[in-house]
């Protein structure tokens, strides 16, 4: 009885703790060039558990650090990009990822409120910027602003931001050049997103079991 009763308050002291367990994701990701490179970093508990999902770069042509000015002069002919990042598939990417932020925001109340509960400690994004023509690249620019703005105003509205977001554009007015760099860390309790899944698994099965119940009542009746 009395090991018993030891088994089940360890099991119930292990809950707790990974419960509370606090999770931390780093996220670095690289666009420059043609050359992809995604980072994802969980931890917890000191550390002493450690995960990490890399993608590996994709060779390109040679070309100078990302985010400097030492690109080939731009032309107003159309040239051949040679797989390399453009500053419109640039501004289109970003539309896109402030589209899938809006979507996963307006999913359900359960995970805004998971949302509410992540804290923001590392936002650094900077994008480099040119087309060749001065005046192009001007509003190319202040379009890739806006489009940050509005991200980093929904994750400042959404979720616990402890610092302020470092956001840069460079805009090279002689120089074709795209490039985009993000890094990023928060943090979660564990408890907190297993609570969310678990409701938010059990309220899409509802609505499954929902709308299958209700395709039945439509089917019509065999004689």
């Amino acid at each position: 009885m009395l090991w018993l009763t030891l088994i089940l308050i360890g099991i119930i002291l292990l809950i707790i703790l990974i419960w509370m367990t606090r999770i931390t994701i780093k996220v670095e990701y690289v666009n420059y060039s043609g050359n992809n490179k995604l980072y994802i970093q969980l931890r917890a508990w000191f550390g002493l558990i450690r995960y990490t999902v890399k993608i590996p770069v994709i060779e390109a042509e040679t070309n100078p650090p990302a985010l400097k000015a030492e690109g080939e002069k731009g032309s107003k002919e159309k040239e051949d990009t040679g797989g390399r990042l453009t500053a419109e598939e640039l501004l289109s990417m970003l539309e896109k990822g402030k589209e899938i932020i809006n979507r996963i925001i307006g999913v359900h109340p359960i995970l805004m409120e998971f949302l509410a509960q992540i804290t923001v400690r590392k936002f650094d994004w900077k994008t480099a910027i040119g087309t060749g023509d001065a005046a192009v690249t001007g509003m190319l620019a202040g379009a890739v602003w806006a489009v940050k703005g509005s991200i980093a105003g929904l994750v400042h509205h959404h979720m616990k931001l402890k610092v302020k977001p470092s956001l840069h554009v460079t805009p090279y007015f002689q120089y074709r050049i795209a490039g985009t760099m993000l890094a990023c860390m928060f943090t979660f309790r564990a408890g907190k997103a297993i609570s969310a899944g678990i409701r938010i698994f059990t309220h899409w099965k509802g609505k499954k079991s929902e709308l299958i119940s209700k395709s039945m009542q439509v089917m019509p009746n065999e004689e």
